[in-house]
């Protein structure tokens, strides 16, 4: 076995993946990174516990109440958000979390939905482009879909449980307006600042693999040994994304860690993705969909910037396109065009309910996944094309 061993790892390939994994080590830059990371993990956490002892210092503790004790029957609404905020208050326990009671109240904060989604239509074909601008930060149509599908959730499967419900347009959320804090709203806080961090170094890393070599001739000696082509683009994006996961999970981990002396109250949560696809679950489970959807966006990124810096010959394009596609993004969302968006569709977050930033207009996942596949998957085989096909002379 041990002779299989080292004869597999003799093969070029091998030797080839290791050779490029040493070339991504930028040590001065990763030690820059890491500086700025803590400074800012110690600015999170100074501001994290700050908030946390402010809240207990004027909070005093209350017992649990339930507003279906004040209200004992529900309004006749005409609006559906005022009929869904109405379940929502007459469940709530007032410690930030619910018992959903009343079958009779969600069935008849449902039947508003279809003129609700009336009511966004009409306002969207009379305001024209200017109801881009309104809603920049969410998709009505999104928060519309993922209020009836929560209430639906409740319905068929958590009456009368104690739970958390977790949402960006349910007006649920755990941490302060809720009185009370997890682990999961710090890691929510720390990571916001953690992918970007990463997401940089990830760019850099991935936008001089091929550029240098090119722009330093280094390519035509690489060539002369017996690998293919395919092979040294696959080694060097094997030891790129090796490079920027052994980071990312680090500094992941290091986040976690602290996020834990924040345990708080740990009722399950109801999560949902997509709008459709909930879980009831402990506030980690949250913690570790944030991690697996942030890393997918770093990878992303550092897939797109590979494949500019390698088919432009440059550094500077791979790196500038992270920096100025969001740009672009935010004029497309303006006039109602993000679905095509590059870096909207580079996060899947936002489909997270509970985590940050707006979903694109008409937002649904399996679009999002359609246009990421033809973006960076598509421009990933190009790449293998092109270097296949470039003269090197």
């Amino acid at each position: 076995m041990k002779n299989k061993i080292n004869k597999r790892k003799q093969t070029p390939f091998w030797n080839l993946y290791k050779g490029e994994l040493k070339k991504t080590v930028f040590l001065p830059f990763l030690i820059g990174i890491i500086i700025v990371y803590l400074i800012l993990l110690l600015i999170t956490h100074g501001t994290f516990y700050s908030f946390v002892q402010e809240y207990d210092k004027y909070d005093e503790p209350q017992e649990s109440y339930n507003m279906e004790d004040f209200i004992k029957e529900m309004p006749d609404f005409e609006n559906f958000d005022a009929a869904y905020l109405y379940v929502v208050e007459s469940a709530s326990l007032g410690d930030g979390t619910y018992i959903f009671k009343n079958v009779g109240d969600i069935d008849k904060a449902l039947s508003l939905a279809d003129k609700a989604k009336k009511e966004i239509d009409k306002e969207k074909k009379e305001e024209g482009i200017k109801f881009y601008v309104y809603h920049f930060t969410s998709d009505p149509y999104y928060a519309l879909r993922l209020k009836v599908n929560t209430l639906k959730e409740i319905k068929a499967k958590h009456m009368n449980k104690r739970i958390k419900v977790l949402s960006n347009y349910g007006g649920i959320f755990s941490m302060f307006a809720t009185g009370s804090t997890n682990y999961y709203d710090f890691y929510k806080m720390a990571s916001s600042m953690l992918i970007g961090l990463i997401t940089v170094y990830g760019v850099v890393i991935a936008a001089r693999s091929y550029s240098t070599e090119f722009r330093s001739g280094t390519i035509k000696i690489l060539m002369v040994r017996p690998i293919t082509r395919n092979q040294l683009t696959t080694a060097k994006l094997c030891a790129t994304v090796t490079n920027v996961t052994f980071v990312y999970v680090v500094v992941s981990l290091l986040t976690f860690f602290t996020s834990l002396k924040y345990q708080g109250d740990n009722t399950l949560t109801l999560f949902s993705f997509n709008a459709g696809a909930f879980t009831l679950a402990p506030a980690g489970m949250m913690v570790f969909y944030i991690m697996l959807l942030d890393y997918l966006t770093i990878i992303s990124w550092v897939l797109f910037s590979f494949a500019v810096s390698t088919l432009s010959k440059h550094l500077v394009t791979g790196i500038v396109s992270y920096l100025f596609l969001p740009l672009i993004g935010t004029i497309l969302h303006l006039i109602g065009l993000d679905l095509i968006d590059i870096s909207t569709n580079m996060s899947w977050s936002p489909f997270l309910g509970g985590n940050e930033g707006p979903t694109p207009t008409y937002g649904n996942f399996f679009i999002t996944l359609v246009f990421w596949t033809i973006y960076v998957i598509g421009s990933t085989v190009l790449t293998y094309y092109v270097v296949n096909k470039r003269d090197l002379a």
